[in-house]
């Protein structure tokens, strides 16, 4: 195991930051809500609106982010789209009027929804296998940190005349510190690779895994010559041949030139320059092999078809499960809960902001250890629970009503004014504040970091950027359907019977995640596609067995359909 080079950790961060910035966005709603309620006069429909059309532009940038991503590149893209975080946070500062407040949201929406495509790809494509799920996680603590300091910009100006505009205007600066330093780092050397950029790429691989790499340039060892790939025309064709490759001592032959017929052995290999090569050598034979795929092919490659199924699946379920109303309407629901100021309400919110982030980052420092899968499972029943004992104590305990001077109790509690509608337990307030800590706490170590570091894994390079836009915009549209419909929904079915609901789909979601959710921990990203065509061959619950490719890279399908029993 190679000691990670410090390059990648801050190239990490620096993307990270864009999660950042998709947390920052999505969390600072919940308090200026409270704000911009007074301000425009909303009605429950509009702060609807104000909530979900940040969703509508994040559907849209899913839809076209993994064209964006693979034409401009993965590093340009995340310098492009910190320019569109700066736009949409001046417009939402600077709104007159209703009408441009939600297209300021509509901008912001597709940077979020574009910055979650790209740094994922980035950083999985720049981390070593090894550490590939810290790294891409950190993406993840960005977005909890963002969530936390929305809240925290909530409570420090949430008593200042217009502090809704200074809430949306401090984005500015994390974006701006990440479109500067992001042009200071590496591009992705796969996407190089898919360029034909093999000088740019392996010089860029070199600075992410040591500098000392490229100079050795040693040929890895094998018993079969170098496979005819463009890449090892560009290697090879560099070093100067002899007719016989037999093994030598030393890297160096005696006229100082490079000695091709050094072969790395443990005991004189110490650069891990044959690792280098050996790596740069498995994304071009990857690459080549996946040249032929197009979008079709996600649909029409009965491999690509499933995993595209399966990762579209697990992002609906990340957002069904209600995790979305806790960062939209935590305030508003607090309030309603007994929480009886906006000043405590968004220090309740606070507060789930911080147990998000601690949680976050024990999780991102495990997830290599424990699984995907395992946290995905833990974390889903442990999320079930919660919502369990927050929708029975909420029916045990119904909300009150005030109307003229009396209270009158409301079994079907409405939020359509959270000042005339609480609940006046304590054990309700408390309750509702516990649940939420717990329920945060289990999605930070399950659906929070391992649906995005999935997402950068299961798909083969050539697609990756357009499946997981594929995936996203089942992701966001699921979040806009859950963001969409809370008020409306408790409205109707009261609190409890919203509670029990989201209850039940953690219960469909854990199903679904011990049938077809692999382990991914330890993998490069082609033993992953390995194991997501051998999850496919896997005979159905029902004891039939189906067709697979066993090379779902073969151009001609027909050859490469095996029968698996």
């Amino acid at each position: 195991r190679r000691t990670m080079k410090k390059i990648v950790v801050v190239a990490a961060v620096f993307a990270g930051l864009g999660g950042f910035l998709f947390g920052y966005d999505v969390g600072v709603i919940s308090g200026a809500l409270l704000q911009l309620e007074p301000k425009f006069n909303l009605t429950h429909p509009q702060k609807e609106y104000v909530v979900s059309l940040m969703l509508l532009g994040a559907i849209l940038a899913s839809a076209c982010g993994g064209w964006i991503v693979d034409y401009f590149g993965r590093r340009n893209s995340i310098v492009g789209n910190s320019v569109i975080f700066v736009v949409g946070a001046a417009i939402l500062s600077f709104s007159s009027s209703l009408s441009v407040l939600l297209f300021g949201r509509i901008i912001v929406g597709f940077a979020v929804s574009l910055s979650a495509i790209s740094e994922i790809i980035y950083i999985s494509e720049i981390a070593p296998a090894c550490d590939r799920g810290k790294l891409v996680s950190v993406n993840e603590i960005g977005i909890t940190c963002g969530i936390f300091f929305a809240y925290l910009m909530n409570y420090v100006f949430i008593d200042h005349p217009n502090g809704w505009r200074y809430m949306f205007g401090v984005s500015v600066v994390p974006a701006i510190l990440q479109g500067v330093g992001m042009l200071f780092l590496p591009k992705s050397p796969r996407w190089l690779l898919l360029q034909k950029k093999y000088a740019q790429a392996r010089e860029a691989l070199g600075s992410i895994r040591g500098e000392e790499n490229v100079r050795t340039g040693v040929i890895p060892h094998s018993s079969s010559p170098p496979s005819s790939t463009p890449l090892s025309s560009f290697f090879f064709g560099k070093l100067k041949r002899e007719k016989s490759l037999t093994a030598s001592t030393s890297p160096t032959s005696q006229e100082g030139e490079l000695n091709v017929n050094f072969i790395p052995t443990t005991e004189n290999d110490s650069s891990g320059g044959d690792a280098l090569t050996e790596e740069l050598m498995a994304m071009e034979d990857s690459i080549t092999a996946q040249q032929s795929h197009t979008l079709m092919d996600l649909f029409q490659n009965k491999v690509l078809r499933f995993t595209l199924v399966v990762a579209c699946v697990l992002t609906l379920f990340q957002q069904l499960t209600g995790q979305p109303n806790v960062l939209y309407y935590g305030s508003t629901v607090f309030k309603a809960a007994g929480f009886s100021t906006d000043k405590q309400a968004t220090l309740a919110n606070l507060c789930i902001g911080s147990v998000k982030v601690i949680a976050t980052c024990i999780a991102v420092w495990r997830v290599d250890k424990l699984g995907r899968r395992l946290l995905l499972l833990c974390g889903t029943c442990v999320m079930f629970c919660s919502l369990v004992v927050l929708a029975s104590m909420t029916a045990a305990h119904p909300p009150v009503h005030n109307e003229a001077n009396s209270t009158v109790v409301d079994d079907d509690m409405t939020l359509l004014d959270s000042n005339d509608v609480q609940f006046t337990s304590e054990a309700v307030k408390w309750t509702s504040l516990a649940c939420l800590i717990v329920f945060v706490i289990a999605y930070a170590f399950s659906f929070g970091p391992v649906t995005w570091l999935l997402l950068s894994e299961i798909f083969p390079d050539t697609m990756r950027a357009r499946a997981v836009g594929v995936a996203t915009i089942f992701n966001w549209g699921g979040n806009l359907l859950v963001s969409l419909t809370f008020l409306s929904i408790i409205d109707g079915i009261g609190f409890s019977g919203t509670f029990f609901m989201y209850s039940v789909v953690c219960c469909i979601a854990l199903a679904f995640i011990f049938v077809y959710i692999p382990e991914t921990k330890g993998k490069t990203l082609e033993e992953v596609s390995n194991i997501m065509a051998a999850l496919y061959a896997r005979p159905s619950c029902w004891g039939s067995s189906r067709k697979v490719y066993t090379d779902i890279n073969n151009e001609s399908n027909t050859d490469a359909e095996t029968l698996v029993g």
